[in-house]
């Protein structure tokens, strides 16, 4: 995400992180909210039930046009929140991962609006729905 800042800058933005202190990171082209990180939490269920409760309530904080990703811990709550109110959803996969998707992928793959691959190789793996741009760095 850090190297969409200056994308960012450009934009009203808002970053959803696990990250406490964040502020930091994104200080000058972006606004950030920190949430509870879920993955501490015992039942699979109940987290994830409390992580779309919390994305839904940020969600009508902010009201996004589009939802950028580029993975894990609650992207896919904020994905499902985001697609039932129509947010365009955008998936950028690591470029960590060279043949195979990460699982996060593989979960938002089937309903985002957008997911960009940093390898060709990659578009073998998702298909026609991926679309390569290069390493963003």
């Amino acid at each position: 995400m850090m190297e969409l800042k200056t994308l960012m800058a450009k934009y009203n933005s808002f970053v959803l992180t696990e990250k406490q202190n964040a502020d930091a990171d994104f200080s000058g082209f972006a606004k950030t909210k920190s949430m509870y990180n879920y993955m501490v939490m015992k039942h699979k269920k109940l987290r994830f039930l409390k992580a779309l409760w919390d994305c839904n309530k940020y969600w009508h904080e902010v009201k996004p046009k589009y939802i950028i990703s580029t993975g894990a811990a609650f992207s896919l709550p904020m994905y499902i929140v985001g697609k039932l109110h129509r947010s365009k959803l955008i998936y950028i996969e690591t470029r960590a991962k060279v043949y195979t998707p990460t699982r996060t992928g593989k979960q938002v793959s089937k309903f985002c609006d957008k997911l960009i691959v940093q390898w060709p190789e990659m578009l073998e793996v998702y298909g026609s729905k991926a679309e390569y741009y290069g390493i963003l760095a």
